[in-house]
C-alpha cells in the first residue's frame, strides 16, 4: 500500500512539473521542470508494474489500482509528446534533426493509441470472440479450427479499426503541417493525440468501474 501511495504522489507531482514545463516560457527552468517530470514518470511507471504484477504492494483495491495506471498512462504519454517543446534542446545534444523527432514523437504518440484501442477491442469483445477462454487454455481443446477461425476475424476487424485510426492521424498530422508548418503543426497534433488518449483511456475507467471485482 505504501509503493501505491508513492506511485499516486509521484503522480501529482509528475503532472505538475509537465504543466510547468509547458506553461514557463523560461526554457531552462522549464526544461528542468520537464527532467523532473520524466523522473517521476519513472518512478510512476515502476510503481504500476510492480502493483499490477506483483503483491508487494499488498491489498489495493482493483479501482484504485486501475485508475492509478491510468494516470501512469497519460503521465507518461504527455511527457512524451512534450518533449517536442524541446526538440531545439534535443537536437542540439543528439545531433538530429527537429523533423525528425517531431515524426518520432508523432509516431510513438500514435502508437500508444492504437495500444488503447487494441485493450478496448480485447475488453469488448473479449466475450463474443471467446478470447478468455483462449488466452486461459480452458476452452481450446478439440476446437482449434473454430477458435483459429474467431482470432483470424478478430484479427481483421481489429487491424481495420487500426488502420482507420492511423490513417486519420495521419492526415491531421498533414493537415496541420500544410496549415502551419512546422513546430506549430506538431503542437496541435500533440494536443489532438493527448485529448483522444484522454478520452480513450477515461472512457475505458469508467466502463469497466461497474464491474464488482474483489480485493486483491
Amino acid at each position: 500500500m505504501r509503493l501505491f501511495l508513492v506511485g499516486g504522489i509521484a503522480t501529482g507531482i509528475g503532472m505538475t512539473l509537465l504543466a510547468i514545463s509547458i506553461l514557463l516560457s523560461d526554457m531552462n527552468v522549464a526544461f528542468q521542470a520537464y527532467l523532473g517530470c520524466i523522473i517521476c514518470a519513472v518512478i510512476v511507471i515502476f510503481c504500476a508494474v510492480v502493483n499490477s504484477l506483483t503483491t508487494w504492494a499488498g491489498s489495493v483495491h482493483p479501482d484504485d489500482r486501475l485508475w492509478s495506471n491510468i494516470l501512469a498512462y497519460l503521465l507518461a504519454l504527455f511527457a512524451i509528446l512534450t518533449l517536442g517543446r524541446f526538440a531545439s534542446i534535443v537536437s542540439a545534444v543528439f545531433s538530429i534533426t527537429t523533423d525528425w523527432l517531431f515524426r518520432i514523437l508523432f509516431n510513438t504518440g500514435t502508437m500508444l493509441i492504437l495500444a488503447l484501442i487494441l485493450l478496448f477491442a480485447l475488453v469488448g469483445l473479449s466475450g463474443r470472440f471467446k478470447l478468455r477462454e483462449v488466452l486461459e487454455g480452458t476452452d481450446s481443446k478439440g476446437r482449434t479450427k473454430e477458435i483459429s477461425a474467431r482470432l483470424i476475424l478478430f484479427s481483421l476487424l481489429l487491424g481495420g479499426v487500426m488502420v482507420l485510426v492511423q490513417t486519420g492521424l495521419e492526415i491531421l498530422n498533414y493537415y496541420l503541417y500544410t496549415q502551419f508548418g512546422l513546430p506549430h503543426s506538431y503542437y496541435y497534433a500533440a494536443v489532438g493525440i493527448g485529448a483522444v488518449a484522454t478520452v480513450l483511456v477515461v472512457t475505458l475507467g469508467v466502463i469497466l468501474r461497474s464491474k464488482y471485482e474483489k480485493v486483491s
